[in-house]
């Protein structure tokens, strides 16, 4: 049925409407072989052991590609976004590939400025490319904290001010001009409040976590990859290498694993 139906518009200006079949060849790239180094994310947090039967709430979960490779790795998943669509096409994803993901992922339509959960229930949060579309990061640190138990932990990624082009504004070093030049462009946009630094990062979570761990992430090209095998491996090889030297800050996203602090006075 779903595959002789258009059944929903995309987000994406030049994804306008899409069949259940092309949803199912699109989601390939989220949920067999995850973009966006989905992998390497979740890779960092089995090298603290943080991924096995736990209780995860994944915040502005878009889709729902994280929210499935981590049930895959044999933890709980609750999934919420504040757009009804995005939910939509995950239970579209969900459906698709059901005999893949060994328990049901909880979708919800949610803000998560507010979230609708008692205190202390989750022991892990994800917030994967979220902090920067939010109107206070702040805020959502804050109901970050409320909802998870004792020494619970939390992802975090968020776009790297100077990675070369930042995608969502596609300005060419857009991270490097004045701060002043750059709130004046992005108070203009849609889908971005703000870009990040490694400090103000640390900074930002320090009030209500510890960070274990940060660093850049760079484009595995595993999309890319499926299409065109030679070009996408010669990118991800040049990706791969770029990281280990010290032009990793480059990096097109930052990426931070932070441990729930019990007492909350400032650093």
């Amino acid at each position: 049925m779903l595959r002789n139906n258009s059944i929903f518009s995309f987000s994406h200006k030049y994804l306008v409407t899409k069949t259940g079949e092309d949803i199912k060849m699109w989601g390939g790239c989220y949920f067999e072989d995850p973009h966006d180094n989905v992998t390497e994310r979740l890779n960092r947090l089995e090298e603290y052991q943080l991924l096995k039967n736990l209780e995860v709430l994944d915040l502005g979960c878009g889709r729902g590609n994280i929210s499935f490779a981590i049930s895959i790795r044999g933890s709980k998943v609750v999934a919420l976004d504040i757009k009804r669509t995005n939910i939509y096409e995950a239970k579209i994803l969900e459906e698709l590939h059901k005999n893949n993901i060994p328990s049901k992922v909880d979708f919800l339509i949610a803000d998560a400025l507010h979230l609708p959960f008692k205190d202390e229930i989750f022991d892990a949060a994800v917030l994967s490319d979220l902090l920067e579309h939010v109107r206070s990061d702040k805020q959502i640190l804050a109901e970050t904290w409320r909802i998870l138990k004792r020494n619970g932990f939390i992802l975090v990624t968020v776009p790297n001010r100077w990675q070369l082009i930042e995608h969502h504004v596609r300005i060419p070093l857009f991270g490097y001009l004045p701060t002043v030049i750059q709130r004046k462009k992005i108070g203009n946009e849609k889908w971005v409040k703000r870009l990040y630094t490694k400090l103000n990062l640390k900074k930002l979570i320090s009030t209500h976590f510890t960070d274990l761990y940060i660093g850049y992430l760079w484009p595995n090209f595993d999309c890319a990859r499926k299409k065109r095998k030679k070009l996408g491996n010669f990118f991800k090889r040049i990706s791969n290498f770029i990281s280990k030297t010290p032009l990793s800050f480059l990096g097109t996203s930052l990426i931070l694993i932070g441990n729930k602090k019990t007492d909350l006075s400032p650093d």
